[in-house]
């Protein structure tokens, strides 16, 4: 496979559907202590292609389809890692909290205050 297409669903899936994916694995890891998925979990959270550069789930292969939405899916999924103890398979990478933390970092940066009593819009680049 493509870089691009690591830890990504093929069509007609969008790049947020394998967030939610990787999160309902953890879920299925927590209640179940199946450690069966545990890899391949590991290995499409921390794909570059999907961490990015500044290690935030913000990366160039997706800026074209990625909104506050997607990055939240991906974000959560990271959060449930951090919350549930998930194995973290290198000391040389971020954490789970400090990928979350970037995450976070990046939606609340784009929290509008102006419309609606505030919230965050659904796309991150006004088109």
């Amino acid at each position: 496979p493509k870089s691009r297409d690591f830890g990504n669903l093929k069509q007609p899936y969008y790049w947020w559907v394998a967030g939610a994916l990787w999160g309902a694995l953890l879920d299925y890891y927590h209640y179940t202590s199946d450690p069966s998925y545990n890899y391949v979990v590991i290995q499409a959270l921390l794909a570059p292609t999907n961490l990015g550069p500044n290690k935030n789930y913000m990366p160039p292969e997706h800026a074209d389809e990625e909104g506050n939405d997607d990055l939240f899916f991906w974000g959560s999924a990271v959060l449930s890692a951090a919350e549930r103890n998930f194995p973290q398979p290198n000391a040389d990478l971020p954490s789970w909290l400090d990928i979350s933390s970037n995450v976070f970092n990046q939606l609340v940066g784009r929290w509008d205050t102006k419309h609606c009593g505030g919230g965050l819009f659904w796309q991150i680049l006004a088109s």
